[in-house]
């Protein structure tokens, strides 16, 4: 069944990216009705283990709802809020992007695909690849299936080992990457922090 084929794709490709997720029972529907208005769901009902999907484009969105119940810890969702500037983890009162959860969620499930990034690219999803990492402490599979037009380029030259760190400065002000340390996020070993704001 293709609906099965799918999820079990999705699975596969988080496991691929070394995210182990938790036993889950995926429930896929016709109609929004069953996620609530929604495409998707996770923990309806408070288990941590039940995602309910009535839109399969979501189902990796679902998928790292879940990954990030499991294995992301207080600490560093906080840093996550700080560094995308949010205020909130997950308070249904704000607005969709204004929350935490659901913009770590994203980034999580972009970040387990295996598209490439054209070489030409790789400035525009610095900032995303940096920011799965900080989340996951790995690096995003897109970075090891980097295309570079007619050659390719070697992943050990845009490696993001060893995990990021989670740095704010000691005023409590939040760390992030500055234009040049884009591009040199992507060809060296760890982050570097030149900026503060």
């Amino acid at each position: 069944d293709e609906t099965a084929a799918t999820i079990r794709h999705g699975i596969e490709m988080y496991a691929a990216a070394g995210l182990h997720l938790p036993a889950l029972r995926i429930y896929v529907h016709s109609g929004n009705g069953a996620c609530n208005g929604h495409d998707g769901l996770f923990n309806k009902d408070g288990s941590g283990h039940r995602i309910d999907v009535c839109n399969m484009l979501v189902l990796l969105h679902e998928l790292a709802h879940a990954w990030e119940h499991h294995n992301v810890d207080d600490t560093t969702r906080h840093v996550f809020m700080e560094y995308i500037s949010v205020s909130n983890w997950n308070d249904d009162s704000f607005l969709r992007h204004e929350r935490g959860i659901e913009q770590a969620a994203g980034v999580i499930a972009s970040g387990v695909r295996a598209e490439p990034i054209a070489a030409g690219e790789l400035d525009l999803y610095a900032e995303h690849l940096y920011r799965y990492q900080l989340l996951t402490g790995k690096p995003s599979p897109r970075i090891a299936h980097l295309a570079a037009g007619p050659g390719e380029v070697e992943a050990s030259a845009v490696s993001l080992e060893p995990a990021v760190t989670h740095e704010i400065d000691h005023a409590g002000q939040r760390a992030h990457l500055s234009a040049e340390d884009r591009a040199s996020y992507l060809k060296s070993p760890g982050p570097r922090f030149s900026g503060r704001s």
